[in-house]
This record gives C-alpha cells, structure tokens and sequence, in this order.
C-alpha cells in the first residue's frame, strides 16, 4: 500500500479501531457524568404519580396543544443540563415532560454498566410510557419525543410503534440500522463525529435505510470536532462545545416545529384565530374508498354553504375572515393559489388557465389587488407586461415553502439522481478524512495529480456522479468526492430546500475542505477541483482562495459575475442553453470578467441541454448521454492542460485549442 493510501486512510482506521475497542473496553456513553453542582435557576418542577407511575420534571407551557416527552442519557432525569434544554424546549412553547425512567437508579461509576442495563431496557422504557403518552394525547395534545443516548433508542423505540408525531435523536445509543427499517414517523439523527458509540459509519447506514423508504421524512448530520455526549454533557466553559450543543438543540426545536406542529398552529402564532372545520364529519377519505362515491356526499359547493353560518358567527364578533384551502377547496376576493411542478391534480398548465381567467378579471378596482402565486416550470421568460403575471413569477418566493424557494432555486433541485443505477464502481467509501468527512475515492493513489469532485445537492451517492469519478480516475489522477453534506442531501419533495440551502453553504464547505486539500498537497499532490451545480459554488470559492491549481464547473449555481473578479486560478465553466440558474446570459458576464483579467479562463454554453445535464442526464437518451460524455472531456482536457498532461480518454471530445481567454459558445 502506498503512502498515499495510508494518510487517507488512516483515520477511518482509527475511527474502525476505536470502534471495535469501545465494544468492552471503553463505553463512551459513560464518559463525562453530569455536574450535579449546576443545579439551579430551573423554571420547572418535579411531580409525582403520574401516569405508568412515574415521576418527571415538567416545564413549559401547560396550556399548548403540542407536548415532548425528552428521554435523559443513563445519567437520568435530574441532569442539570437536561433540565436546561428542556426549559428552552418549553420556553418555544412546548409542553415538556421528562420522566425518571429509572426510577432514581440512575447509572454510576460504582455499578456495573451491562447489569445495569438489564433493569433499564430502553425498549421496555417504551411500552412502560405509554400510559403517559395517553393521558397527554387525552388532553388535546399532539407528542414528540426527544432522545439522549439511551433515550436516543427509546426515542427510535416510539417510533417504530408510530406511537409519537415526531422523533428527534442526539448521540443515541444501542439504535441499529435494522431498526430505521420500522420507523413509522419522521426521525431526527444527531451525531458525533469523534463518537463512537455511534460513528458517523452507523449514522451514514440510518441514512441509506431511510433513503429507501421515502414515505419516512428523516434528517441527519454529523456535528464535527464532538463526541459522543455533546448534546447534553459539554463542557460549560468551552465555548465551541456550547455553541455546538446550541445548535443541536436548533436543530430538534426545528424538527418538531415542522413535524409536531400544524399548519393552523403556525398561522395562530402569527396572530390569527385559526378555525379549522371538520367538513366531513368524521367520514375522512381513505384507500378503501371509492373517491368517485365519497366525493357525492361531500361536495365543497355544499361545504360552502354549510361553513356560512359558521363565518357569520365570526363576523358578528367582530373579525374579518379569511380563508385558506388545501386540494378539495366564481372568485370575488383577492386569491393566492399555490400550485406545484408534479402536481397532476392541478398541474401547471390547469394553473396558468387559473391565470389567464383572473388576468381578466380587472373590471373592479375592490379586485385590482388580485395576487396569483404559482410555482411555474418556465421562468422569467415567461414574465408579461401584466403586473398581475409580474407578481404572480415574483411571488413564486411564497411557494417555496414546499418547492424551491426562488424560481432559479428550483433549477438546482430538478431530476434527482436515478438510484437504482448504483453498481460496478471502481472505487470505496473512506471515513475519518481531514476535515471529519467521508468520500468516496477512485483512481490512482500513487499519482501525483489529485481531483476534488464537488457534488450537486443530492451528494456523493448518486451514480452517475461515481461514474464520472470513476472515468476521471481512469485518466490517470486520483480522485476525491466528499460528502460535503454528511448525509444530509436534499431528498426530492420532503425537504425545504430554502432551510437546505442555509445548512449547506458552499462558501463555508470550501473552507470545511481545506484540512483535505492540505492532506493531498503533504503527499506531494497538486489539487484540481471541479464541481456540478450546488459544486460549482464550491469550486468557485476555492479558485478565489487559491488553494487549487486549476479549477472546472459544469452548470453551477449561486455563482456570481463578482466572483470571477476574484479567481486566481485557471477556471472553466460548462454552461447549457436552458439553464436557469445560471443562464447563458449569465455566463458571458462571466466570460466578460475574465476577459479584463490575466487568469486563463475556458467557457461554454452546450446547445439543447438543461441544468443538470453533465451529471443528472437521462441514461436511455443517447443526445443527453452525449452531451455529458463531451462535458466529461471537456473537464479532463482542462486538467491535463493545467494539472497534468494525460492521454485521451475514450469520451467523444474536440480537439482542444483554448488558449489563455478562448470561449466556445454555441
């Protein structure tokens, strides 16, 4: 093996090392105990004999309709870090329980941890809850739960029985992979980079299990430079460990305000009296039912006329009404209507003729006010002289709560990558690198040129993205795909790729990266980079800082004209004639950039091609398949030229000619 091999490698070896050791040896879960002299300063109580017979620190606010019950670590319930998280829990308007599952035989240096553990099932702790969860449930309200290592298995436990709305999980412990395979509610993970209780390896295989079932909503990260613990027993006077505690509790806050709480709860709180009917009666439709006969007796035209005495008696108090409808929902008010790219029910083309009849329907000035909003597959181009077709495009920011959040955003998640397609990789996935990542490397260790491939907002996993790695490694160079996002990819239709794109920042990825280039470059390796979309940004901060030799971006996005004043390396940008995100017209105030600069520069726009098209192609299309195959060698040109000279690859490609400030545009 060479030494290249084993500086990468060497810390998933230590990772796998310490793994294995902490089976008898060293239980990290029983490190760092609780400082009971933090006591103090609690805003709630302890009461007793509730329901399953327990007893439990509560705090928050009793009234709300929303509850969590927090499961402690083996530490138990009267951590006084704990019962700081969980005032702050019931301080954003949760009503919080957390029960003494132990029944104050709570783990100590002095007992031995596998007896110990024969008492305290976490799964029995699961069943024994129950009770409690009924009487909350009784009283109106809706449960998540939140887990601490051992409260991390019982929070997997509830939702493998569907008995809570909403998980969230920091550091857990004794979860498996098996066991992502039976959750039945949305699930949060919270991991530790250094923990190894459960490495992020573990954490990476809940991913890939609940990557397969996509009617699961789930989220995951890796917090870096923490271990196990780090949640719920950080040391108070390091600052990195409080701020990374902090945001683990943001991060399961966020959770259960998307998942535990209703439409109508975050209407309320944004002042309205919320009223929601129950239109059916109870006669709710379901899969046994025959649409076609339940919809006869529950017409809308008729629920419209029922709801009026209802909107009367409102009146009469007082309040101007509004009305807001999902799905089963002549127009004589101002009307926002949210439509959806996949929508088949309504499709865009049904909501463009919603357009069309309310454009011309300005006869009233009580309806000059009119606003449309549709998440439209067209862009700009489509943008009239109407003010009303000019707000409804501009207005598409309010749609993005469920799509893309600005019209060019939705460029970068359309035609997620076709997993089914995995299979005859050349290369392995390796963790522990420099920096807390994992990557998948290919090619040849022992060379002296190295590829940093930045991926597109689905990650490193998709397969044609490994493919690409793989040809670029048979070129003769060796290859690194990071997962920039440790596991958290955009996952198509369940995940708001607004709040996405604020916990990715491609500036801050390029800085995360740098550990790993300077891990490349102490072998002796000079670094080129090249990026696909959500890559492209990442790339394009890299050149920036100069930490790369020669840099390659097809499609990218967030990329500004204002960074290319900033490039200091040879830069090529692929770009496609219907893109945008990053439109041709874009790319040539790029181009025009350069053009004023000494920096060796290569640009393109590829005729007949969308966003996406180098590394999300349609595979049974061959002018697709094509057109990446010549982005492909494009890029491969672009390195040998200034990375290292390597011999022709079997891609179709042009011979290339691009001197310093050359541009090929079709």
């Amino acid at each position: 093996m060479s030494s290249a091999v084993l500086l990468l490698l060497s810390l998933a070896v230590v990772v796998a090392a310490a793994t294995t050791a902490a089976g008898d040896q060293h239980l990290q879960y029983l490190d760092n105990p609780p400082d009971l002299t933090l006591r103090g300063g609690e805003s709630g109580k302890v009461v007793y004999d509730l329901p399953g017979g327990f007893r439990a620190y509560i705090t928050g606010a009793a009234g709300s309709s929303h509850a969590v019950l927090l499961a402690a670590d083996v530490f138990g319930f009267e951590a006084p870090l704990l019962r700081k998280i969980a005032d702050k829990v019931g301080e954003a308007g949760y009503f919080v329980v957390v029960p003494d599952f132990f029944n104050g035989d709570y783990f100590d240096t002095s007992k031995n941890i596998s007896e110990w553990l024969k008492y305290h099932s976490p799964v029995k702790a699961a069943t024994d809850s129950k009770p409690l969860i009924d009487a909350l449930r009784q009283e109106g309200k809706t449960v998540g739960v939140g887990g601490y290592c051992w409260g991390g298995k019982y929070g997997t436990e509830m939702a493998k029985i569907n008995y809570v709305k909403v998980v969230s999980m920091s550091h857990p412990a004794f979860v498996t992979a098996d066991d992502m395979k039976e959750v039945k509610c949305p699930i949060e993970i919270l991991g530790a980079q250094n923990d190894t209780v459960t490495p992020p390896k573990l954490v990476y295989q809940f991913i890939h299990v609940l990557r397969q079932r996509r009617e699961i909503p789930y989220f995951a990260r890796v917090f870096p430079e923490v271990a196990h613990g780090f949640a719920c027993r950080y040391n108070t006077t390091d600052p990195f460990a409080v701020k990374t505690a902090e945001q683990a509790l943001a991060y399961m806050l966020d959770w259960f305000a998307k998942y535990l709480k209703t439409i109508a709860d975050k209407v309320a709180e944004a002042g309205y009296f919320v009223v929601a009917p129950d239109f059916f009666h109870g006669d709710y439709y379901d899969k046994s039912k025959n649409f076609s006969d339940w919809i006869i007796p529950h017409s809308p035209v008729k629920a419209a006329e029922d709801a009026k005495p209802l909107i009367a008696s409102l009146k009469k108090e007082g309040k101007s009404v509004g009305i807001g409808g999902y799905c089963w929902g002549e127009v004589k008010c101002p009307i926002e209507i949210l439509g959806a790219l996949n929508d088949t029910t309504t499709p865009p083309k049904l909501v463009y003729k919603f357009v069309h009849v309310l454009r011309q329907r300005r006869e009233s000035k009580k309806r000059s006010k009119l606003l449309l909003t549709c998440l439209t597959a067209y862009g700009p181009r489509a943008m009239g002289s109407s003010a009303l077709l000019l707000l409804c495009l501009a207005a598409a920011v309010a749609a993005a709560t469920t799509a893309a959040g600005d019209l060019h955003l939705q460029e970068h998640f359309n035609n997620p990558p076709d997993m089914t397609l995995r299979g005859n990789e050349s290369g392995k996935v390796v963790y522990g690198l420099p920096g807390g990542f994992r990557a998948y490397i290919t090619g040849d260790p022992g060379c002296s040129r190295a590829v940093l491939l930045a991926t597109d907002v689905y990650g490193f996993e998709a397969p044609l993205l490994r493919k690409i790695a793989d040809k670029v490694g048979e070129a003769g160079y060796f290859v690194v795909v990071p997962d920039f996002f440790h596991g958290d990819y955009y996952v198509d239709n369940r995940t708001n790729s607004s709040e996405w794109l604020k916990r990715h920042s491609a500036v801050k990825a390029a800085t995360d990266s740098k550990p790993l280039i300077d891990a490349l470059r102490q072998e002796g390796k000079s670094v080129g980079v090249g990026g696909y979309c959500w890559g492209g940004k990442v790339v394009t901060e890299l050149a920036k800082t100069n930490y790369v030799k020669v840099a390659s971006m097809s499609h990218p996005g967030l990329v500004t004209a204002e960074d290319m004043k900033e490039v200091k390396c040879p830069i090529e940008i692929l770009g496609d004639q219907y893109d945008l995100a990053t439109p041709p017209k874009l790319v040539y105030q790029f181009i025009h950039v350069l053009r004023q600069r000494e920096i060796p520069y290569f640009a393109k726009v590829f005729p007949g091609v969308g966003h996406g098209f180098a590394c999300r192609y349609n595979t049974t299309d061959p002018f697709a398949v094509k057109t990446a195959e010549q982005a492909l060698a494009e890029m491969l040109d672009w390195f040998a030229k200034y990375l290292k000279k390597m011999p022709r690859t079997t891609a179709t490609r042009r011979p290339h000619h691009a001197s310093q400030g050359h541009v090929h545009s079709t």
